[in-house]
């Protein structure tokens, strides 16, 4: 049975189905390892966990610098990969950002005006 098409590159990295969600993970991970996430459960600084997927030229870009310059926040890489797919480079970083939540929403829009796609994860 048929359950999603696309180009390789929309597939992997943009799986809508559940079953090619958990497929996908299986080649390209894209989670929070657990000795992590043991260790953020015991962190009380308030902090907003997101994962971005970096595609093409954004992949090298100096996000990451240029949030740490600009935003009043502490970044922690928590998990990234890059890997390339029809000569397009991939990258999934799950980043905690620490501190209030109106530098994190500032940090959400500087994300929206460079291309990066997000979204909160929950542990």
């Amino acid at each position: 049975k048929l359950i999603e098409t696309g180009s390789v590159l929309e597939v992997f990295s943009k799986p809508k189905h559940e079953t090619t969600k958990r497929f996908v993970r299986t080649v390209i991970p894209d989670e929070i390892p657990s000795t992590v996430k043991h260790t953020l459960a015991c962190d009380k600084r308030p902090y907003t966990i997101l994962k971005m997927h970096f595609l093409g030229n954004n992949t090298t870009d100096n996000v990451l610098y240029h949030i740490n310059k600009t935003f009043d926040l502490e970044t922690s890489v928590l998990f990234a990969t890059v890997t390339e797919l029809e000569h397009t480079v991939l990258g999934i970083f799950i980043v905690q950002f620490i501190g209030d939540d109106l530098e994190v929403g500032k940090v959400k829009e500087y994300l929206v005006t460079q291309g990066i796609e997000w979204q909160e994860v929950a542990l």
